[in-house]
């Protein structure tokens, strides 16, 4: 029986052939005759015409007169320093071992003043935030078990990055699972090879992962100097009268911080967008501080300076300083946004952030957007009454760096030049404060980044301090740092 079936299916394909028309008999009879020559072709190597073979004394001398090339640029003088500078930090090792609030326990001291984490809001350990990822966490489980593309997305994400959106007033949103990883993915997703980056050199080491990785031609300006920028953009601008071609064939951008974690300052950036506007650049700007620091409600930069969110063609930053939970964020528009989707490497190929934690945020912008202007009223008193009691307290002894208004203060201490001596006495002074109950960050840096800061004491005000916590904290600091 399966031979008949066999014959009157051939049968049925026969017809079939023959009653096509002449042009597909044609087609399928020239497909035929060239697989038949392709496979009577017989496999040969292209003959070297005009190639001289080397005798043995001109290989050795050939050999001789080689030299290798390195694959990167040596370590930099500064990068130098940095090494002895870390190098110093290994004696000094602390772990908290309480969760991370106003007071915390680190190595044998119990009830320390947390001065080193940033929790700008005060909502880290927030009942509100715990109850609601408990709650996330019954439904889904801890992790995302997969990336942001293929079944790592939960309706919880979703909501997340529409709530960025609404808060930061923009058309919309992108999470990523890890703060870090949110400049340094976003930039190289824009920024291709000979591209042109403007970059403050005061920008962390992120976002100048972010500019390395792009392999685009990276210009510094001096940090926060208007002019030096504006020096830079007439240079290129004059480059291009010899190439007019060049601006259509190049992305360019200007990049900054909006507060600088590394100095305590913001970022002149009503200024920038104007010469950003004059010289037709975008503006890359990365607000990890300046959510929950800046403007009435602590809604940010734009809402500080009262500019459009659309003034900004890509901005974003970490949760972690004002929302106390993990991961990172970018707003724009839609564009924008979707353009990441499928070439930013820290959404495409990492896992997706845990849904308790995109939970987490939006339980905090709840927050914020309900209780900001306090929050932001008591941070920002917080921080002038605290910046002023360290300056008139520590005297010659010690320089207060940043702004009045930012919460991040770097404390500088006088009388060496020396980059490491003067890190060997951070270190010290930073010890000394731990066993008088005051945690402070002495910051270490890698000797990748362009521009290594000096070595700093850093403090971090929250709102979740009170004036008494700080006034303590206050005369101790200066007690500590005056003496010998």
């Amino acid at each position: 029986m399966q031979g008949i079936y066999s014959i009157e299916f051939l049968t049925e394909q026969a017809k079939a052939w023959v009653s096509m028309n002449q042009y597909q008999h044609l087609l399928e009879l020239m497909c035929v005759l060239l697989s038949i020559y392709f496979w009577l072709q017989r496999a040969y190597k292209p003959k070297s015409k005009g190639k001289k073979k080397l005798t043995r004394e001109e290989i050795e001398l050939a050999c001789k007169q080689w030299k290798s090339v390195p694959l990167g640029e040596p370590p930099h003088s500064a990068a130098e320093v940095a090494w002895k500078r870390n190098s110093l930090a290994a004696e000094y090792d602390y772990v908290m071992k309480s969760e991370s609030r106003e007071t915390v326990d680190v190595a044998d001291v119990k009830g320390a003043l947390n001065l080193a984490s940033f929790n700008f809001s005060g909502l880290q350990g927030s009942d509100q935030v715990k109850e609601a990822c408990a709650e996330t966490m019954k439904h889904y489980g801890c992790g995302s078990c997969g990336p942001r593309g293929f079944y790592g997305t939960t309706d919880v994400h979703l909501r997340c990055e529409e709530r960025v959106a609404e808060f930061c007033g923009s058309k919309d949103a992108i999470v990523y699972s890890f703060g870090t990883a949110t400049m340094s993915s976003v930039i190289p997703a824009f920024c291709k090879r000979d591209d042109v980056l403007i970059c403050d050199e005061g920008v962390s080491y992120a976002v100048q992962a972010g500019c390395h990785l792009s392999r685009s031609q990276i210009h510094w300006f001096k940090h926060n100097d208007v002019e030096d920028l504006k020096r830079i953009l007439e240079d290129i601008r004059q480059a291009d009268v010899a190439d007019p071609k060049r601006p259509s064939r190049q992305r360019r951008f200007i990049v900054l911080e909006a507060l600088y974690t590394d100095y305590g300052d913001f970022s002149p950036l009503k200024e920038i967008i104007k010469l950003k506007k004059q010289y037709k650049y975008r503006l890359i700007v990365d607000e990890s501080n300046s959510i929950g620091v800046l403007g009435a409600s602590g809604h940010g930069v734009c809402e500080e300076l009262d500019i459009p969110r659309d003034e900004i063609e890509v901005s974003g930053g970490d949760f972690s300083p004002a929302l106390g939970t993990i991961g990172g964020f970018i707003v724009g528009e839609r564009i924008v946004v979707n353009h990441q989707r499928l070439s930013g490497a820290g959404y495409c190929f990492s896992a997706a952030q845990p849904p308790y934690l995109a939970t987490a945020a939006i339980e905090a912008m709840n927050l914020l957007d309900s209780e900001g202007e306090s929050r932001v009223a008591k941070l920002r008193q917080l921080t002038r009454k605290f910046r002023d009691l360290l300056s008139g307290g520590c005297g010659k002894y010690v320089e207060v760096l940043g702004d009045r208004d930012s919460p991040i203060i770097h404390l500088k201490l006088l009388g060496t030049e020396d980059e490491v001596e003067l890190q060997k006495a951070t270190l010290r002074k930073q010890k000394q404060l731990l066993d008088e109950g005051v945690f402070v960050s002495a910051p270490l840096y890698v000797g990748m980044i362009h521009k290594i800061p000096e070595p700093t004491l850093r403090l971090s005000v929250s709102a979740a301090h009170d004036e008494k916590m700080l006034t303590d904290a206050a005369v101790k600091i200066c007690t500590v740092l005056t003496r010998d």
